[in-house]
């Protein structure tokens, strides 16, 4: 089972809320925790076979590349089979327009 779309409009530490989204998801709930990270909470549409998953991540900047740059690499936390947060930090407190596409492959 393979789970995969994006989510959009991130500008880390910054955006809070539901985000536009496509692909094989419900939501994409985004909340800012302490300085320069934001998490973003999904819902996957489709159910894993159990947690023993890995998502896989790309960034496009959706602004300016030197400002959309200064964000470190997502990294992911699984919460249930149909759950994970995606963590991205900001290396600079600058501005972003961030649309993150991911994979979450069964293993």
């Amino acid at each position: 089972m393979i789970n995969k779309g994006w989510f959009s409009g991130i500008n880390i530490s910054t955006t809070t809320g539901s985000l536009p989204i496509d692909g094989d998801l419900s939501s994409a709930v985004a909340s800012t925790v302490g300085t320069n990270t934001t998490f973003v909470l999904v819902t996957m549409a489709n159910t894993m076979a159990n947690t023993n998953y890995k998502v896989v991540f790309d960034v496009e900047s959706q602004g300016t590349l030197v400002l959309d740059s200064d964000c470190m690499a997502p990294i992911f936390g699984k919460i249930s089979t149909t759950q994970f947060t995606c963590a991205v930090r900001e290396v600079v407190g600058h501005p972003q327009n961030l649309k993150i596409h991911f994979e979450v492959i069964q293993l």
